[in-house]
């Protein structure tokens, strides 16, 4: 669902869907993978419990359009805290 987010475009929405589907089959076959995997080792039990969480990383990632969250780039300086900087340390 996170892969169908954005612009309405009859052009771009066959590309989003098959995105979307790929996705899904994708974690389909990593869980059942991982779980065969773990019945033979236990340390396959590791990425089985990871693979929820690696999954809804990369389904916040497709979403944002493939950009880094906003909250991870650095903002520029601007010249109130860089005076403010200057004051605090006097």
């Amino acid at each position: 669902a996170g892969t169908m987010s954005g612009e309405f475009s009859r052009r771009g929405r066959a590309p989003k869907i098959f995105t979307a589907g790929c996705s899904g089959i994708l974690l389909l076959v990593m869980a059942i993978a991982l779980t065969n995997m773990a019945e033979k080792n236990v340390l396959f039990v590791i990425p089985l419990y990871l693979l929820p969480f690696i999954s809804g990383a990369l389904a916040g990632h497709l979403a944002g359009g493939g950009r880094m969250p906003s909250f991870m780039r650095a903002k520029p300086p601007t010249a109130t805290s860089e005076l403010e900087n200057a004051e605090a340390a006097k």
